[in-house]
Order: structure tokens, then sequence, then C-alpha cells
């Protein structure tokens, strides 16, 4: 085994400390070059004020010229009092400017001839000024055109070009060393990050290498150890040695409990079979089949499947005419919730059995819960639907109200309330009473449904939209796609089931499943609608999905709309269904009407493009003028499920 090497720890503190001196080095030189920085623009902002304070001089001289010139000419009061204050604050600027070149005793000299031209270009402009205020004229004329006064002129150009220039000479002087010392720092300053980042790249190289090395040790012995082969630990005290006898050693007590592994698996397979078994047996095994009625469930459990939930729904006949419909939800998820939920269930099957009062229902359901030793709270709704008037009546436990689907595509929450099951036995529940017309359906759910992003109001208004959406689909299981375009996005945190009730006819009798009638009045559009789905709802219900709903729907409306445009009063709409096919019968009492055939319409022409559409989508496609006004028939491309026979059977 190779020698001990170093704690890989201090080996990368000792790595990380090569950049930092170079770093330190580099923080040196920027310091110096900060302070050179500084030193410069010192020098620089006392040659801007001695060039400025140049610049003020001759400004103040031309100005006193230029307004005691002007009031020669206009003797303007404000001209000369422009002129006195130029006049007066010239000793001041002068003071100033010399001052300011004490610290560059080379300009002195210059500085001093320019302030002394200057002192006499005023003095002239102050006599000058004199013969003018006297009102003598000629004499300021004749004074002006001296050649002294005209040489004052070229004197003080010459002493301001000599100053300015000594002063930006001087500049230069002082910035020309600072510009030979940047060229050279900058020169140091690139060598000193070169060096560093060789430096840097060679220790990591080397601190990298040893790692390696270590590393693919390390991960040879873990191969081995996954192989179940014996190996015999590196050695060293670095952490990755530590990490290899931490393997060997973890690996050693995996060996032995994963000896108890295969009878642990089987036994959750075991729980978990009899889990799933007992879900399945609580919940009704087939829902029933009733004339008149679309109804259809689904249950999804919680993400965690091993837990057993409490979510039921049930369907079943009271008499001829009366079917109860139940949803609920037993707190907890446990074994003793899926059995109280079973007991549930069943209690408020007899007690429905011996008054079908959906609030006696209730209130006998919660004194025999109340009673019991360590129950659980349960929410519940229950209603007793008359299928020939389509009058609910109904009570809710604490449970959410379900949602009625109108045909408009309307839907709205049945109103009522009620504490759950199983708080208190003396609580005494209220029956309510809703109505559901041809056409319309209703949805029951658990909670579930809108909890699985722990915000109730947007659950609840995901759910309406989806039940908006879904709930006039013809084909497939309307409440498993309910529950799909819900559960879409989001993954289930609590059981959840979906209830569906249809109403696809108000007077379909026990014994006669396969023969529908609907009466309506053909100007009537709600009647329309109510008829259009129940009709879909019942085609949906008995049909294999390998059937062509798309087609179906698009032959039904446009025979409504056929019935609409020409039919003045009531229709027929009888609808056969047998395991050769769903036949689709409309009589009308409208003016006589003929096929186009088998060709295309004029695709100007107002009518007869709706018979063609029929013609192409439909098996078969008769038009029979009977007298009284016009029979159509229809072979809808719809498979009948063969379970279907067998049922009217």
């Amino acid at each position: 085994m190779q020698a001990r090497i170093a704690q890989i720890r201090m080996q990368a503190l000792l790595l990380s400390a090569v950049p930092l001196l170079f770093l330190v080095l580099l923080a040196v030189l920027s310091a110096w070059l900060v302070g050179q920085a500084e030193r410069i623009s010192s020098a620089s902002s006392v040659a801007t004020r001695a060039l400025s304070n140049s610049d003020a001089l001759l400004a103040t001289v031309s100005a006193a010229s230029r307004e005691i010139t002007h009031y020669t000419q206009s003797h303007d009061g404000a001209s000369l009092a422009s002129y006195r204050r130029a006049a007066d604050g010239f000793p001041a600027l002068e003071r100033r400017f010399l001052a300011g070149i004490d610290t560059q005793p080379v300009l002195r000299p210059p500085a001093q001839r320019y302030a002394a031209a200057m002192a006499q270009g005023m003095a002239v402009i102050e006599r000058y000024a004199t013969f003018v205020r006297g009102g003598d004229k000629a004499a300021a004329r004749s004074y002006a055109q001296t050649p002294a006064v005209k040489r004052l002129g070229t004197e003080i150009e010459t002493t301001k070009a000599v100053f300015d220039q000594d002063e930006r000479t001087l500049a230069l002087a002082d910035l020309a060393p600072f510009s030979r010392r940047l060229r050279a720092t900058l020169v140091v300053v690139l060598l000193v990050c070169v060096a560093g980042i060789a430096a840097t790249l060679l220790a990591i190289t080397g601190f990298g290498m040893r790692l390696v090395r270590r590393l693919e040790i390390l991960a040879a012995n873990v191969r081995r150890l996954g192989a179940g082969d014996d190996v015999e630990p590196m050695g060293g005290g670095d952490e990755i040695g530590r990490v290899d006898r931490l393997f060997f050693e973890t690996t050693q007590r995996l060996r032995r409990a994963l000896g108890q592994k295969d009878e642990l698996l089987r036994a959750y397979e075991r729980e978990h079979q009899v889990a799933s078994r007992l879900q399945q047996a609580l919940l009704p095994q087939e829902l029933p089949v009733i004339p008149g009625l679309r109804i259809e469930a689904a249950y999804a459990p919680a993400a965690k499947s091993a837990e057993i939930g409490g979510d039921w729904y049930d369907v079943f006949a009271l008499s001829d005419r009366k079917v109860a419909i139940g949803v609920g939800d037993v707190a907890g998820h446990d074994l003793d919730a899926a059995t109280a939920m079973g007991a549930v269930r069943q209690a408020i099957r007899i007690a429905a059995a011996e008054d079908s009062d959906p609030a006696s229902v209730l209130r006998r359901v919660n004194r025999t819960l109340c009673a019991q030793e360590n129950h659980r709270m349960v929410t519940a709704f229950f209603g007793v639907l008359d299928r020939s008037s389509g009058e609910l009546r109904y009570a809710m436990a604490g449970h959410p109200p379900p949602f009625l689907v109108s045909p408009e595509r309307d839907a709205m929450l049945l109103p009522g309330g009620g504490i759950a099951l199983g708080i208190n036995r003396r609580f005494d529940f209220t029956a309510f009473t809703a109505s559901l017309s041809l056409g319309s359906a209703l949805v029951l759910y658990t909670d579930g449904m809108v909890e699985a992003e722990h915000d109730y109001d947007m659950g609840m208004a995901t759910l309406e939209s989806v039940i908006v959406s879904e709930a006039f689909s013809a084909g497939g299981n309307i409440a498993e796609q309910i529950q799909a375009s819900v559960f879409s996005t989001v993954t289930p945190r609590d059981d959840a089931a979906v209830l569906f009730v249809g109403v696809t006819d108000l007077s379909a009798a026990r014994g006669e499943p396969r023969r529908q009638r609907w009466i309506l009045d053909a100007k009537d559009e709600a009647a329309a609608h109510r008829v259009r789905r129940a009709l879909l709802w019942n085609l949906g219900e008995h049909a294999m999905p390998s059937s062509d709903f798309a087609a179906a729907e698009a032959i039904v409306g446009e025979l409504l709309s056929n019935v609409a445009r020409h039919t003045p009063g009531r229709a027929e709409i009888v609808l056969e269904t047998s395991a050769e096919a769903a036949t689709l019968t409309v009589n009308d009492c409208g003016a006589a009407f003929r096929s186009t055939g088998s060709q295309p319409p004029d695709v100007l022409a107002e009518s007869g493009r709706g018979l063609f559409l029929i013609r192409a989508l439909a098996q078969r496609f008769d038009v029979v003028h009977t007298g009284e006004g016009n029979r159509v028939t229809v072979v809808l491309p719809i498979v009948v499920a063969s379970t279907l026979t067998a049922g009217a059977a």
C-alpha cells in the first residue's frame, strides 16, 4: 500500500495560500499606483488653477477696457459701473494669481512679469478713464495712440503666452516620470499575474493528481464491494481513506441486513395486496344500469399507495322511480378508516331501506356512529332522485356540495350544509330540494379532488372549470376524464372519488333499456340542448371506445338543426340500441324534404349541405315523408357494447 498522504484539508488550505500571496502582492502594487495617481492629480490641480487665474486676470482687464470704451461712446452709467467693478476687483485677482504659484518657484519670474504687465495695463485704462470722465475725449484719444500704450498690448500678450507655456511645460515634466513608472509597474503587475497563474496551476495539478489517484483506488474498492468481492482498505489518514473504511464497514453491515430483505419485501407485498383488495372490495364493484341515467365513477388513491383511504361513492335503486346517490369520506388513512367506510356505506343503505328521506337517513347513521366506541368523523352527501320528475332531495353532513351542471354548460354548487357525522348525536339534519332536467348532470366528489395543492378555493375553481369542459363528453368514462384533467399537473395527496350522474330520460321505465324516446318543441332552443345532451350521454354509456363519437355528435347536431329550421311544432326523437347498431329516428310535422343524394350540394345553396353531411357520416340514412311530416332514420357510427344485450335480457 502506498505511503500515507497528508490530510486533504490541509493540502487544500496550503493550495489556497498560493493565489492569496499573489493577490496580496497585487494589492500592494495597486496601492502604490493609487498614491502616484493622487500625487499627479494634485500637481495637475495646481497647474489648472494657475492657468485659470491667468485667464481671469486677462478677462478682467479686457472687461474694464471694453466697458470704458462703451461708456466713451454712449455715456451709459451701467457701463461705467461695470468698469468700476472690474477695476476694483483687479488687485484681489492679482494677489490670488501670485499666491497660486508659491509652490512653483520656477514660475515666479514669468508670473511676476505677466502680473506687472497686467497692472500697467489696468493703470493705462484708469488714466484713459480719467480723461473720459473729465470730458476731454481728445486727450483720451491722444493718450491711447501713444507708442507706450500700443507696446503695452503686445507686452501683455507676450508675457501671458510665456507664463502659460512655462506652466504647461512644467506640468508635462512632472507627468513624464510618472508615465515611465506606470509602464514599468504595469509590466511588473503582468509578470506577477502570469507567475501567480502558473504557480496556482502547478499547485492545483499536483494536488489534483494525488487526489485522482486516491479516488481511483476508492472507486475500485466500491466496485468490488458492490460485486460482493472482498477488498482491503486503502489506508491513509486523509478523508478519502476514512471514506474507504466507512464504505467497507457499511457494506459489511448491509450484507448482514440484506439477508433479511427478501422476507421483508414479501411481507410488504402481501400487506400491499391486502390493502388494494380491501379498497376494491369496499367500493361498488359495478354501478347499476338504470334507464334514463348515465352513471359513472372514478377513484384515485393517495400518492402514498400503501395507505388505505376512507372515500366512497354509491348508487342504488330504492324503487322503480327513486334512485339513491351517496358519496362520503371517513377521516384518517388506515385499516380502521377503510373498515369504518364500509360500515357507514352499509348503514346508509339499511337506513334508506326503512326511510328514504335524506335527512332521516343521515340522522339515523349519525346516531349509530356516535353510539360506537372510538368512532371516526365522517363527511357525507346523500340524495334521492325521482327519475320521473327529476326532483332531487338531499342532505349534507360536512361534505363539499356537488355541482349541478345544466345542458347550457353552466355549473352551480347545490345549496345546503350540516355538520359531519360522528360529532354530535343530537344534531338534526335538513333536507334540501333541487331539480334535474333532461340533459343535466350531478357531479359528486370528495375533498381529495380539490385539496391537492392545499388551496381549497383554487381547487374548487379548477374542478368547476374541468367539469364544465368534460361533463358534456359523449364517449368514455366522464368521471375518469374529470379526474384525469384535475390531476394532469398535480399529484393527489389524498384519496379522491368522483361520481357522475347524467339525466338522459325522465320517462324511461325499467326493463326497457334499449329504446328511449324524447318529445320536444322544435322552436324551444333550451329543450333541444337538453335532448341533444341526454341523447349523446345515452350513446356514450352503451357504446364501445372504438365508436366514432365525433361523427355521431355531428349527425345529432345536424338532425336537431333541421328540426328547428323546418318543423313548426312538436318533434319526436327515438334512440334504439341493439347488439347490431344504434338507430336514431326523428319524426317531425314539417314540410316534405328529400335527401340530396350522394352528390355534394351547391356551395351557394341555402340548404342541402346538412343532409349530405349526415349521409356521408352515417352507416345508413333514410328520409320518408309520412303525409304528416318527415321521418329521418339514421344508423349511427356507434359500436354497441355486447353487455347491452345481456343487460336487456
